[in-house]
């Protein structure tokens, strides 16, 4: 998620914000190497084992326009950014939810998390069907990201906390969202790029890098945890 700069920036090999490449380039190879990770150790039949490779690759694609946006700023290139910036902040949400309310018992309720797809993914293409049909609006975009990313910070922080006796490998999640959240206080900076290059953007962008770690270190976890709960399920039955 981008917010518009006036500031002038230092052009490297015809790249005009040098270090917000750099960085999404840091993040989309995080995403990948993790992707890679979870396929490696995570066996494929686990729950969340396909939810968890689709974000992934939501994932990826974000970084990459990002990537891509920050080297030269077009409309299209642009616009691509927002939309993906939004599509992982809603992804996000969306696994939470699959997580938390569409498993119970050791099993997947599928209504409940049909319906979880279905609501989030109809949001998620009104949204980017205003912004490129009816009015490109920077500050709409800005708080619908804002929103969705504060009710996914408060439930993980609320439902990390309830389960944190029972699964305590879930604070790297609440370090994650909270990290997240806090750092995105930058994006409020208003300074002269440091040696015409490190913008409060590109700043956000290069302190969240660690946090990727921790997000896919719980996710790994969870996803083992929800493995061997499956089994057990199955053996009372």
């Amino acid at each position: 998620m981008n917010v518009a700069m006036n500031w002038p920036f230092l052009r490297i090999f015809g790249i005009q914000e040098v270090a917000s490449v750099v960085f999404s380039i840091c993040h989309g190879a995080l995403h990948l190497y993790f992707w890679l990770k979870f396929r490696s150790k995570v066996p494929s039949e686990a729950p969340m084992y396909i939810v968890w490779q689709a974000y992934s690759l939501i994932c990826i694609n974000a970084w990459v326009w990002s990537t891509v946006f920050h080297t030269r700023d077009f409309i299209w290139t642009e616009r691509m950014d927002y939309f993906c910036a939004t599509s992982l902040v809603l992804a996000s949400l969306l696994t939470h939810c699959i997580r938390v309310v569409g498993w119970h018992g050791g099993t997947f309720h599928v209504g409940i998390t049909c319906l979880c797809i279905g609501v989030l993914s109809t949001l998620f293409f009104i949204h980017v069907w205003y912004l490129a049909f009816i009015k490109f609006d920077y500050g709409y975009n800005m708080k619908v990201n804002v929103a969705i990313g504060a009710v996914n910070t408060v439930w993980i922080v609320l439902w990390g906390i309830q389960n944190i006796r029972n699964q305590p490998y879930v604070w790297k999640a609440i370090v994650t969202v909270l990290g997240t959240s806090l750092l995105l206080l930058l994006e409020l900076g208003d300074f002269a790029p440091v040696g015409w290059i490190f913008d409060a953007h590109s700043i956000w962008h290069g302190a969240t890098v660690p946090l990727v770690c921790f997000w896919y270190s719980y996710i790994m976890d969870d996803t083992l945890y929800m493995y061997e709960l499956m089994f057990k399920f199955k053996k009372t039955v």
